[in-house]
């Protein structure tokens, strides 16, 4: 927001007060007083959020609340697979969901029809978790990949991640996803 500071009258309105992280920041254009002012409450929310998180990861089950249609999903959480030309229907395909109250998008990883486990990524902001988060029952690590066969040929180009691996698959090459090669420790 913007408001008069030291200046009455129209179009004096030049004090802006924004919030980054749970800290106002205040600046005044016209006399270029400054400060600042830190929100406690939201602190103390974001570090129970987290507490919530990690306990909500500590096994690799994707939660229950999670919304499978990505037409429904928050604008930021629908562009990260729409970087990478991942349509609507791919995300259905593959069972890509997004978790509102944990702000991620969960990616289920499958071996031969069976549910191994998930990779998540955070949508936005730095909450302090980390970005991508990966877990696998610990008796299946050795099928925690991610793979996409589409190609009647035997080549597979290896990539790091899960889009990466989608839009090789778009583009008629069959991919595999290798994921963190230490999932579920």
């Amino acid at each position: 927001v913007h408001i008069q500071h030291c200046k009455d009258g129209r179009g004096n309105d030049k004090l802006y007060i924004t919030n980054k992280e749970g800290t106002y920041l205040f600046y005044c254009h016209h006399c270029g007083k400054r400060g600042s002012l830190k929100d406690k409450l939201n602190r103390v929310n974001t570090r129970l959020s987290k507490k919530d998180i990690k306990a909500l990861h500590h096994n690799h089950h994707i939660p229950s609340d999670v919304e499978s249609d990505p037409s429904k999903w928050s604008v930021e959480a629908r562009l990260w697979p729409l970087k990478a030309s991942i349509t609507n229907d791919t995300i259905k395909d593959i069972g890509m969901v997004w978790c509102a109250r944990t702000n991620r998008v969960y990616v289920p990883i499958s071996f031969r029809g069976e549910y191994v486990g998930f990779v998540s990524r955070r949508i936005d902001g730095n909450d302090g978790t980390p970005k991508y988060i990966t877990k696998c029952d610990k008796d299946k690590k050795e099928h925690f990949l991610f793979v996409r066969h589409v190609a009647s040929n035997d080549k597979v180009v290896l990539v790091e991640g899960i889009l990466s691996c989608l839009r090789l698959n778009q583009l008629g090459y069959n991919a595999v996803a290798l994921l963190d090669i230490v999932a579920g420790k």
